[in-house]
């Protein structure tokens, strides 16, 4: 049986309400966005947690891999609910589509970095580009 540890069962939680929530069609488009984008930020720290400053463990990996799925799915939706309501390019909170879609492909890179086949160089690669430092000067995990 897998363990939810306390930061992957908020995240878990708060991504699952907002997936019935959005499915429900209970609240506006813009509204949605917005507190997919918050699930976004409270993902990414647990990412930031769990995965790079500490050594994840299999758990980890697999809460890891579920939620990111969770969020593609509803960042995949909501792109074809805003593509429907062609509304405008940018909502009440000022997110625009485009912001969205980077969104979306940036679970694609952390689906792919963490749970697909890439390479040794192919990983240092992204790091160098979205942290502008030589990945191996970066300490994760018990090597910190």
């Amino acid at each position: 049986m897998m363990t939810l540890t306390p930061p992957w069962q908020a995240v878990a939680s708060i991504v699952e309400h907002n997936t019935r929530d959005l499915i429900a069609g209970r609240f506006t488009l813009g509204s949605e966005v917005a507190s997919w984008f918050k699930s976004l930020t409270l993902f990414r720290e647990a990412e930031a947690d769990r995965l790079m400053e500490n050594e994840p463990t299999p758990d980890d990996l697999a809460w890891h891999r579920a939620i990111l799925a969770t969020l593609q799915a509803d960042g995949e939706r909501l792109l074809l609910e805003w593509a429907e309501a062609d509304d405008g390019s940018r909502n009440a909170d000022r997110i625009s589509r485009a912001d969205l879609e980077a969104a979306v492909r940036g679970l694609g890179s952390a689906q792919t970095a963490w749970h697909g086949e890439m390479t040794a160089e192919q990983r240092k690669a992204i790091i160098r580009e979205v942290f502008q430092v030589e990945p191996d000067d970066l300490k994760f995990g018990s090597a910190a």
